[in-house]
This record gives C-alpha cells, sequence and structure tokens, in this order.
C-alpha cells in the first residue's frame, strides 16, 4: 500500500513538473515539483535501486547529493551534442521519473536499518532547518545580496551558455573559451529554465541544498566510528560552525602590530577592536589575523560553485570510509558519483581532496597498518574508482585547463603566510582532535586507520602545493578542517558532565557550544544583517543596458573603463577585456591579456590612439561598441568625442554615452601610425 502512495505521488509530481518544464509559465506547484524532478528524484531512485535495505538518513543525503551531479552531467551532456537547453530538459524529466518509477517498483525494505530514531529526527531536521535559515534569508529576502559578489560572473557564464552553448567563451575575455569550470552554471541554466526563475534566484536554493548534503554527509561519517546520535550531532555542529572560531585566541598577535607597527598606539588599538560601522568588511577585518578564513557560512551565503564543491566534499569521504568499513556496491557508486561531481563542479576542491583521498588509500593498502587483507583489496578498488572519475572528466577537464599557464598546472610552493591561514583557521578543530589521536592510534579499523592517512594525506597536499590568485590562502582551511571537525565533535560529546539531571546536562553542553562558537558567528551574522545595500549597477547603467538589450547584436562585443562589467550580466553581452583579476586568475595566455589590457588603457587614456589599438579595434569580428564616461576623470568621453570618424555616438544617459567602433576606418587609420583627431582643440566636433 505503501508503495502504491508513493508511485501516485511521484505521477502527481512528475506531471507538475514537465508542465512546468514544457512551458514559460510561473506556476509554483509546477516550479517546486520541477525542481524535486530533477534535485532529489535522481539521487533517491539510484539510491533504491543499488540498494537492498533502506536508511533513510543515507537515502536523503543520495538525493541531495547525487541528484545535483546527476541532473548536471545529464545537461552538459545535452548540451555538449547540440541539444537547447529546453530538449536536455525534457530529456532529463522524462529520465528521472524513469527511473524513480523503477526503483519504487522493486521491493524495499521500509522499516530496516534505520541510523536515528523519530525524536532524533526532529532534532536533525531542526539544527539543519536554522543552518539553511542562517545562509539562505539574506539571499532569498533581498536581491541585492543575490547579485553581489561573483553572482555577477556566474550569472553571465549561465547566460552565454543558454545562447551559444558549451563549452562557453568568457563573458570578459570576447574570443577565449571560459578556463573555469563550467559544470556549475549548467545546472544552474537548466534549473533556471525548469522553474521559471532567474539564474540570480537558482543559486541560493543550490547553496541551501549544499548545506543539507554538507552536514548529513558529516553526521553520518561521524555515526560510522560512533554509533550514537551525540556524536553525530556535534561532529556536524563543529564542522559547520567551528571554522575560525578559535580566531580570539591570536588576536593578541593582532594587538601586538598596535605596538611594533607602522601605525602604533592606542588609537590602533581601537581600530584593531572596532566593530563599528557595522557591516561584512568591519566583520571580516575583525576576525582576520593572518589570511585566515572569516566563517564557514559565508561560503554557503554567496553565490558561487564552492558551496556545492564542499558538500561533495564532505560526501566523497563518507562514499570512501564508508565503502572501506562496509563493502557495500551502493557506497561505491556514491564514492564515484560524489568525487565526479566534486571534481566537475569545483576543479580545485575536487583535485586536493581527491588527492588526500588517493594518498590515505594507497597508504593504507600499501602498509595495511594491521587491517585485514580483503580491506586492503577494498582499498585498491576505490583507488580504481577515484582514478576512473578523472578518466571519465578527462575532456571536460582538458577544455577547462588546457589553455592555462604552465604555473598554475603544476603549482607546488609552501609558505608561511599559508600555514598561518591554516593554524588560525582551524585551531579549533586541531585543539579538540588531539583529545582522540591517542585512540584512534589504537584502533585497528580500517575506517579508522584510513581518517589517519587521509588527513595526513590531505595536509601534506596542502602544504605542498599554491594556488593561483585569490585561492593562495583561502581555500586550504576547509580542506583541513573537514576531518578535524568530524573528530573534534567526539571530544564535546564525552566532556565529562556530571550535572545530576539530563535538563541540567543539556544547559552545560549548550553553554559549551555558545562559548565555542558564538562568537565568530554572531559577529559575522550581525556584521552581514547589518550590511547596508550597495550599488551594483547605476540607474544610469539600467537604462544604457536596456538600450544595449533592444538595439545590438547579442554577438557585440563591449570595452568599459576601471573594469566595469555591468553588461556581461545585465545585457548579456560580452566584453573585449574584463577585469583584471579574472585575467589571473584564469590562467590566461599574459602576452594577450597585456595586449588587451594596452588597448583598454588607450582608449580611456590621455595620450593618441596607437596603432596597435587601432589595429586590434579593426581586427575584431563583431560588432564593437565603447562605453564613454565624462564622470570619472579618466578621459574616455572627451578623448574619443573628438573621432567621430572611427568611434559614432549612438545613445546616452547622464554621464555615460555607448559609441559604436568604426572598424573599417580604424583598419585604415592604423595604416598611417597614430592616429590623431580630425580637429583642433576649441574647435567643435
Amino acid at each position: 500500500m505503501k508503495r502504491f502512495s508513493c508511485i501516485g505521488i511521484l505521477i502527481l509530481i512528475g506531471g507538475l513538473g514537465l508542465y512546468s518544464c514544457l512551458t514559460d509559465s510561473l506556476f509554483t506547484p509546477g516550479g517546486i515539483s520541477a525542481y524535486l524532478l530533477l534535485m532529489v528524484f535522481p539521487g533517491a531512485a539510484l539510491y533504491l535501486l543499488l540498494e537492498k535495505h533502506l536508511r533513510p538518513v543515507e537515502l536523503a543525503l543520495s538525493a541531495t547529493v547525487l541528484s545535483p551531479v546527476l541532473a548536471g552531467s545529464g545537461a552538459v551532456i545535452a548540451l555538449a551534442f547540440g541539444l537547447s537547453a529546453r530538449a536536455a530538459l525534457i530529456v532529463l524529466a522524462l529520465a528521472s521519473i524513469t527511473i524513480s518509477a523503477v526503483s519504487l517498483a522493486r521491493n524495499v525494505s521500509l522499516q530496516d536499518r534505520r541510523e536515528i530514531d523519530g525524536r532524533q529526527a526532529v532534532t536533525l531536521a531542526g539544527i539543519i532547518f536554522l543552518f539553511c535559515v542562517l545562509i539562505g534569508y539574506l539571499p532569498l529576502s533581498n536581491e541585492w545580496w543575490r547579485i553581489r559578489s561573483d553572482a555577477w560572473f556566474h550569472t553571465a557564464v549561465v547566460a552565454q551558455i543558454a545562447d551559444y552553448g558549451v563549452p562557453p567563451e568568457d563573458p570578459y575575455f570576447y574570443g577565449l573559451t571560459l578556463q573555469y569550470m563550467w559544470f556549475f552554471h549548467a545546472l544552474v541554466l537548466l534549473l533556471s529554465q525548469a522553474i521559471h526563475v532567474s539564474a540570480f534566484t537558482v543559486m541560493p536554493l543550490l547553496n541551501i541544498q549544499a548545506i543539507i548534503g554538507f552536514s548529513l554527509s558529516t553526521l553520518l561519517i561521524s555515526l560510522l566510528f560512533k554509533k550514537h546520535f551525540k556524536y553525530g550531532t556535534l561532529s556536524m555542529i563543529t564542522g559547520v560552525l567551528g571554522l575560525n572560531a578559535f580566531f580570539w585566541v591570536f588576536l593578541p598577535i593582532k594587538l601586538g602590530r598596535a605596538f611594533t607597527g607602522e601605525i602604533r598606539g592606542m588609537a590602533e588599538v581601537s581600530r584593531v577592536l572596532s566593530l563599528s560601522p557595522l557591516n561584512i568588511k568591519t566583520v571580516r577585518e575583525f576576525v582576520r589575523i593572518h589570511q585566515n578564513q572569516e566563517f564557514f557560512l559565508d561560503k554557503f551565503i554567496v553565490s558561487t560553485a564552492l558551496s556545492t564543491g564542499l558538500c561533495l566534499m564532505a560526501a566523497a569521504w563518507y562514499g570512501v570510509t564508508s565503502s572501506l568499513s562496509q563493502k557495500r556496491t551502493s557506497m561505491i557508486v556514491f564514492a564515484f558519483l560524489a568525487s565526479v561531481g566534486m571534481m566537475a563542479f569545483h576543479t580545485i576542491v575536487g583535485f586536493v581532496t581527491i588527492a588526500g583521498l588517493l594518498g590515505g588509500l594507497i597508504l593504507f593498502q600499501w602498509k595495511g597498518f594491521g587491517t585485514e587483507s580483503a580491506d586492503r583489496r577494498q582499498a585498491l578498488k576505490l583507488i580504481l574508482v577515484l582514478l576512473a572519475g578523472l578518466i571519465v572528466l578527462s575532456p571536460y577537464l582538458y577544455v577547462v585547463l588546457h589553455g592555462k599557464e604552465s604555473e598554475q598546472l603544476l603549482p607546488f610552493g609552501i609558505s608561511f603566510v599559508k600555514i598561518a591561514s591554516i593554524v588560525i583557521s582551524c585551531a579549533l578543530g586541531f585543539f579538540l582532535a588531539a583529545f582522540q589521536l591517542k585512540r584512534l592510534l589504537a584502533e585497528r579499523t580500517p575506517e579508522a586507520r584510513f581518517l589517519l592517512l587521509a588527513t595526513l594525506s590531505i595536509v601534506v597536499v596542502c602544504l605542498a602545493i599554491k594556488l593561483p590568485a585569490l585561492n593562495a590562502y583561502d581555500k586550504f582551511p576547509f580542506f583541513i578542517y573537514f576531518p578535524l571537525g568530524v573528530v573534534g565533535g567526539w571530544t564535546l560529546a564525552e566532556l565529562p558532565l556530571r550535572s545530576a539531571t539530563r535538563v541540567r546536562r543539556g544547559a552545560v553542553m549548550a553553554l559549551v557550544l555558545i562559548v565555542l562558537f558564538l562568537p565568530l558567528n554572531l559577529i559575522q551574522m550581525l556584521g552581514y544583517f547589518a550590511q547596508p545595500v550597495e550599488e551594483v549597477v547605476t540607474p544610469w547603467e539600467q537604462q544604457i543596458a536596456a538600450w544595449v538589450r533592444d538595439n545590438t547584436s547579442r554577438d557585440a562585443v563591449f570595452i568599459d573603463s576601471n573594469d566595469r562589467v555591468f553588461l556581461v550580466a545585465a545585457g548579456p553581452r560580452r566584453y573585449y577585456w574584463g577585469t583584471k583579476q579574472f585575467a589571473s586568475q584564469w590562467g590566461y595566455d599574459k602576452d594577450e591579456m597585456t595586449r588587451r589590457r594596452r588597448l583598454r588603457d588607450n582608449l580611456y587614456s590621455d595620450e593618441p590612439l596607437t596603432d596597435e589599438t587601432l589595429h586590434q579595434l579593426g581586427g575584431i569580428d563583431e560588432e564593437v561598441y565603447v562605453i564613454a564616461r565624462d564622470d570619472e576623470g579618466t578621459g574616455g568621453f572627451e578623448k574619443l568625442s573628438r573621432y567621430p570618424d572611427l568611434f559614432q555616438q549612438l545613445h546616452s544617459a547622464g554621464p555615460i554615452t555607448v559609441l559604436r567602433v568604426e572598424r573599417a576606418r580604424c583598419r585604415e587609420a592604423a595604416k598611417g601610425g597614430s592616429w590623431q583627431p580630425n580637429f583642433t582643440e576649441g574647435e567643435d566636433s
């Protein structure tokens, strides 16, 4: 009877979801059904197909973390074969309905192997719901939080895939294939069309799903070692809230600079300890000692692929560890898909974590360390599974990585700053995990041996490699802290609380958690909630964007001053030169980036237009437009208005003017060297 009820629910959700996928209308029940169809059902159905017994928390984990991998893989494959996003969406929705129906038709024991009881399930749901509210409230209630920071770039890439397919061209650098993982963007495109909301709205939803998956993975990997729910819960809380929670221990280092640095005295002490004005920048500076991470939840508030990458990192840890201890086929498949998804969504997270897991497995398989031969054979099988994942992804990785500068592909280097960042960010984890080290060393179980070896391997990898640009220091603490947080939670669970009653013991434990985790997370969240809304696109730029959408080709190329790129998402349109940050961070050819930046600088400088600038402008295959501004002191508008033969003024909004580049005339002018205005200063143009 229960199975027939499930099939009935599947038919209802499948019908509503397909309706949402086939139409362009915003129908909330249909949108919710389409989301479930793509982001919950595939992973759950695959788990039920592979498992003989139902483990409800593990089922929820598979639904949460494997569905994005399966849906994203389907989207990328369909787009690579030339299908439209809508066609890919319909194919994936039908596939999800089919595999879900097949899985429900099997005989599955719905009451067997439960990891937690009903009361514990309510507690778990309440804690995870709190995490979801903390990361989801601001982005889902305020548009500025959805479009701030990296969201502008990611939405531009989604638009590029929607209009041109995969692999996408970098919207910041016309003509260059994007050297950044775009698996995430294909999934965002799929969901935005399925539920009929913008990419800006889809990304916070993915962050919420990621924090759920991360929390469940942390809980379950802890329960592999400690069967009591308390251990798993405290590991989960420590894993989510504990990164950089000991920042205050290192505040004396920061205060010491007030008496040794260039600026000294109580005024500097007051500045270092100040939380005024209360905003994101202030609270970040307050907790930043030496390039350490601010706090973990930040990566689930900002719209990036990192949150999903971290979720899959935790899932890969669980899949590999569980496969060693329980030797289930479903967990081997789980580990394979989690590792593939982790690499596809975020290559840095994927490479570092897989290198660490492989290192742990190789050491385990090679030495054994007192474990049985069957465990070593299982380790060998998992090594092959992880390597197979890399082979499966090799075409995608080649597209994303092959054009990068060599120093980004073989990045080795040890630095004091990196070590300091890791030590400060992971201090609480090191402290709590140290109490469990002796016991873990004494255990002879395969999971305990692997946990130690893989953690050691991760630390070695993080110390040995060097990541490019902004990733140089801020990513490593995530990789090292995860296993420390899992083990550190056990120390909290074993605190010798001697209060007479259960209520008092609970109150004491709550007080301990407040002391450890509240200061950092409260300060950070207060700064986030107090953050005033900042202007991402000015009203004048919004008017320009509306005109551009109506009057220029989607293929048009734009150039703007001071690394302004508002049209990549507001257009959407491509830029010839985007930003200095992405030019270096994505590892593009340095000579090409220098040449493009030199063109941009020459356009907006007070110097005459050079032959190189004119030659580049004339050589661009698409229509080229220049954004000139007369409110920034760059000389752009005043200078370019003196060249009416080369730059035709088309539209103005306030201080901003759009000029079309006359490419043929630029080519002609380039033959004669630097091009001078065709009038003298003071004459009318």
